[in-house]
């Protein structure tokens, strides 16, 4: 996932510059430049219910905020195996709550399944566990 972007153009008026910065799961920060004698239109994402536009006159913008949704992805016991080991860090936090096995050899129809499903359906002491590994994954 990208956390970050920062980008710049240089049209013929001056040079545009724009950033934001992933803070936490549900904050963010954007940063704007417009050039001298120009205008541009900024539509500040998940922000309020549509968004907010502002229309900005040359000069350096800076927002930081709250977001209406979550900007991460949050994995937990219930997303599916395929999401938890398609994310490195969390396919480390699995690999070694399971003891550390090769994870590449679980079956593909496994890998659809959440591992809440797995534990009631294949190994139902695991449910010991759930609530460990949702608290790890929550800290990724």
């Amino acid at each position: 996932m990208v956390g970050s972007v920062k980008a710049a153009y240089n049209s013929p008026a001056g040079r545009y510059e724009s950033e934001w910065k992933i803070l936490d799961k549900a904050r963010i920060y954007l940063k704007f430049t417009v050039p001298f004698n120009c205008t541009a239109t900024i539509t500040l994402p998940y922000h309020e219910k549509d968004g907010r536009v502002v229309e900005a006159t040359a000069g350096t913008y800076e927002f930081e905020y709250d977001t209406t949704e979550p900007l991460k992805t949050m994995l937990t016991v219930d997303s599916t195996l395929e999401e938890l080991l398609g994310n490195p860090a969390s396919k480390a936090v699995i690999s070694q709550m399971m003891g550390g096995g090769d994870l590449s050899q679980i079956p593909a129809q496994m890998r659809l399944m959440s591992l809440r499903d797995m534990a009631d359906r294949y190994a139902p002491a695991m449910k010991d566990y759930l609530d460990a590994i949702n608290g790890a994954l929550a800290n990724i």
